[in-house]
């Protein structure tokens, strides 16, 4: 497991370097924990490139260890390609919530870049925006009928 840095190019999806991690006979852990808000929505967004080894495997969870604990992605044996992109959403269930890779690859290397996870905005928040700015629409609106009476 490392940091690959040849630079911008193919062999990184994004800036100059991407990690790997090349595992015989278990998987590897990458983690990382945040803070989150209980109840909101994180959208994980990350590349990764499989060499299409085997065996290999390369999941995605939150929370390991704890009874919230959630597979997001799991893939047994996934074929070689080029950069494949995934997007997935879950909701924080704790105050610090754990992303967390399991990679393992036998025959070689899996590659991970371009790690993003980003809070959204909660429907309750939405409603309440929307509702703020009907009113401020609202209030301007008046404002202006009464201007061009006077």
């Amino acid at each position: 497991m490392g940091v690959f840095c040849p630079g911008p190019g193919p062999a990184v999806f994004q800036g100059n370097c991407a990690a790997h991690v090349s595992t015989f006979g278990s998987l590897v852990f990458l983690s990382q924990s945040f803070a989150t808000t209980v109840g909101q929505g994180i959208n994980v967004s990350f590349a990764w490139e499989p060499d299409g080894g085997t065996p290999s495997e390369f999941s995605v969870e939150f929370d390991v260890g704890t009874p919230q604990q959630r597979t997001l992605l799991d893939i047994l044996n996934p074929t070689a390609s080029a950069y494949r992109v995934g997007t997935v959403h879950t909701t924080a269930l704790l105050p610090i919530t754990t992303l967390t890779f399991n990679v393992r690859d036998d025959s070689g290397d899996i590659f991970l870049d371009a790690v993003s996870a980003v809070a959204t905005p909660e429907p309750a928040s939405l409603a309440l925006l929307g509702v703020g700015l009907a009113g401020l629409w609202a209030s301007l609106r008046r404002k202006t009928a009464e201007s061009q009476a006077c």
